[in-house]
């Protein structure tokens, strides 16, 4: 499964948003029928 840049940055603005209230993202998923992507096992998060 490919990113893009608009799957990157709205990561980083979950992550910036979850910062504000101390809460940590362990992962970001992007689920399709046939495959998935997951920002940690890619060092993304």
């Amino acid at each position: 499964m490919n990113l893009c840049s608009q799957d990157k940055e709205i990561t980083q603005k979950f992550i910036e948003a979850a910062n504000t209230f101390d809460i940590i993202i362990l992962d970001h998923l992007i689920v399709s029928e046939k495959s998935y992507f997951s920002f940690k096992d890619e060092n993304l998060v």
